[in-house]
């Protein structure tokens, strides 16, 4: 079997059908970021730091990841408690 098939993170559909299409690269790496250390570990929430979103995402820069960020609490797609 596949190791894409076993285990899997669930993304919900209206985030396909609603935003995908309308978001930049950096936000999209940061959503499934946020999705994959949420609901793919059966969590409401996490504190994730810069440096797990670099490392899971792939972008290595700080400042993209953070542009990235603020696009989806703009699109109020996640919230963030500092």
């Amino acid at each position: 079997m596949s190791r894409f098939e076993s285990n899997s993170t669930m993304v919900p559909n209206a985030f396909f059908d609603e935003v995908m299409e309308d978001i930049s690269d950096k936000a999209l790496r940061c959503y499934l970021t946020i999705v994959r250390k949420t609901k793919g570990w059966n969590k409401e929430w996490d504190a994730i730091s810069i440096s797990q979103f670099k490392t899971v995402s792939g972008v290595s820069d700080d400042r993209t990841i953070r542009r990235g960020l603020n696009e989806l609490l703009d699109l109020d797609l996640i919230k963030s408690e500092e």
